[in-house]
């Protein structure tokens, strides 16, 4: 579960940096702490549903978007391991 969370984390991370938040923005955005948000992107915290729908909000996407880019990467990683 930990890399499942990291690698969630960095997809999040990745999202906010592409859309030039700082983790103070889209806390407040989300609703968060910035302590919260920062332990979500290391995969330090399991993310409830709520907050996830929350950042995908103050992301501005579709939970499904960020849905369909774990499974991506989790896909991309199995296949490299083969």
């Amino acid at each position: 579960m930990p890399a499942d969370l990291r690698r969630l984390g960095a997809i999040l991370r990745g999202e906010r940096l592409q859309r030039q938040l700082s983790q103070e923005g889209l806390a407040a955005l989300a609703g968060l702490s910035r302590t919260q948000l920062g332990e979500i992107e290391r995969g330090a915290a399991n993310i409830s549903f709520a907050s996830l729908m929350a950042i995908a909000d103050g992301l501005e996407m579709q939970l499904s978007e960020i849905v369909a880019r774990y499974e991506h990467e989790l896909h991309s990683s199995t296949k490299a391991r083969r």
